[in-house]
C-alpha cells in the first residue's frame, strides 16, 4: 500500500490515535497544495489542531509539528503570518520552536 491510497481514508486517519496518521495527512496535504500555499497554510493549520485534539503529551506535539512544519513548507510571506497566527494562539504549540 502506498501513502496516496491512504487519501481514500481520510477520515480514517482523522480518527486514528496513532501519530503516523497525522503525519500521512500531512505527507497528502503537502502533495495536494503543491501550488496552492494558502491552502497549504490552511492544512498546516488544521492539522497543529488535530495534533491539540488528540491529547497527545506537550512534547509529543512539539516534536510531531516539527516534522509537520519542516515537511509543509510556505513561501516566506505566509510561513511568517502562519508563525503570527501561531503565536497569538492559546494553545500549548506556542513554544513549538524549542
Amino acid at each position: 500500500m502506498k501513502l496516496l491510497d491512504y487519501q481514500a481514508k481520510w477520515q480514517d486517519l482523522e480518527k486514528s490515535t496513532n501519530p503516523f496518521a497525522i503525519m500521512t495527512m500531512a505527507h497528502l496535504t503537502t502533495m495536494m497544495t503543491r501550488n496552492q500555499p494558502q491552502m497549504r497554510q490552511q492544512g498546516k493549520w488544521d492539522l497543529i489542531r488535530k495534533l491539540l485534539e488528540k491529547g497527545y503529551h506537550q512534547e509529543d506535539i512539539r516534536k510531531l509539528f516539527r516534522v509537520v512544519d519542516w515537511m509543509m513548507t510556505l513561501p516566506e510571506e505566509l510561513q511568517q503570518s502562519f508563525e503570527e497566527q501561531l503565536n497569538r494562539s492559546d494553545e500549548v504549540i506556542l513554544e513549538w520552536k524549542k
